[in-house]
């Protein structure tokens, strides 16, 4: 069961880049030629204010490029930590700091996801149309989860 989980998670630290780098791309370009995106937008009956639209999309696309080294990092250490079962070397102290650099990218990306309630709220307010978001409690008890099971890992 371990080699299967340890294979999807490096098929998602892979999908990570490959949708990540697109992601990055499309960024540059919302930075760079607004007036085009919001001239499509406009040209998809955005009704009250394809500004809005576009200044979100632009956001969302920034929020994802800040998630994707935490993801990385994330996965790699998840990796990494899936290797040391078949050395008999789990409860040790590099892998309590895998598990403390963990909750930190995970720390991250709930931080990023308050950014993009917060921008899903302004961009909602600002276009007339619904951007949906909901906090996720799940994630920061599993940020607590983590700083605790490293502490644990460590003595």
């Amino acid at each position: 069961m371990l080699k299967i989980t340890r294979n999807i998670l490096v098929f998602l630290k892979w999908a990570n880049w490959i949708v990540g780098i697109p992601a990055a791309l499309i960024c540059g370009l919302l930075w760079m030629a607004p007036a085009q995106f919001i001239a499509a937008a406009q040209a998809a009956n955005a009704e009250e204010n394809p500004q809005a639209i576009v200044a979100f999309m632009g956001i969302v696309v920034l929020m994802m490029i800040i998630i994707m080294p935490a993801t990385h990092a994330l996965l790699t250490r998840l990796i990494a930590m899936i290797d040391t079962v078949e050395t008999d070397t789990v409860f040790s102290a590099i892998n309590a700091e895998r598990l403390r650099g963990i909750a930190w990218a995970l720390l991250v990306i709930n931080l990023t996801d308050l950014g993009f309630g917060l921008a899903s709220y302004l961009a909602s307010e600002a276009s007339g149309e619904y951007f949906g978001w909901s906090p996720s409690l799940t994630g920061w008890l599993a940020v607590l989860l983590l700083f605790v099971l490293a502490k644990v890992f460590q003595r």
